[in-house]
Order: C-alpha cells, then structure tokens, then sequence
C-alpha cells in the first residue's frame, strides 16, 4: 500500500510541473577584457534572440556604466540604460515596450 501511494505521488508530481521553456539560445558575439591589475573591466555580449549586454567601469570615477536590450514576448523592444555609482542605480528605460512599465519602474525613470 505505501508503495502504490508512493508511486500516485510520485505520478501526480510529475504530472503537475510546470512545462518550462527549454530553449537554448546561442550566443552570436562576445567580449570581455576581465578584471585588470587597476580593476577596471568591461564586456559585451549578444544572442540569437536579440539580447544585447555591456557594461564597464570606471576605477578612477567610481561608477559602472552599462546597458540591456531585449525584446518583450510580444515583439516589443525595451532598452535599459544605466550608471550605478555610490549613489546608487540609475536606469533610464527606452524602446517601444516602455510605455507598459508597471508604475514603479515608471516613477524610477522619471526620478533620474
């Protein structure tokens, strides 16, 4: 008897997850000049599926600049562009899929 609920557990578990987007995207280019002897560093890197990355540093100033680019699942670009310093990060949120930012993310725009 334990067995056999065992087993409708097990069956039941295995049922119920969640079907998860398994796709692979490759990679198409990617650069990174790691972490020098003065600690700076930046890299670059795109994929298959339109996301684009870079960031870099600037020791002497302190802060990191970089951006993101993506696109929604309904076709919509959004492009994230940022500054992290001591005072914190300060994104600045463009493309065609901005205008449906929640309101939270819309106000953090507009603050910078």
């Amino acid at each position: 008897m334990k067995i056999a609920c065992l087993l409708v557990f097990v069956l039941v578990i295995a049922i119920a997850e969640p079907k998860r987007n398994k796709k692979v995207f490759k990679i198409q280019s990617y650069y990174q000049d790691g972490v020098r002897s003065d600690g700076s560093y930046k890299f670059d890197y795109k994929t298959e599926n339109g996301i684009h990355a870079k960031e870099k540093n600037d020791v002497k100033r302190d802060f990191v600049k970089g951006s993101y680019q993506y696109t929604t699942p309904d076709g919509k670009k959004i492009l994230v562009q940022y500054v992290a310093d001591e005072y914190g990060f300060h994104p600045v949120i463009s493309g065609s899929g901005a205008r449906g930012l929640p309101q939270a993310a819309s106000l953090l725009v507009k603050s910078n």
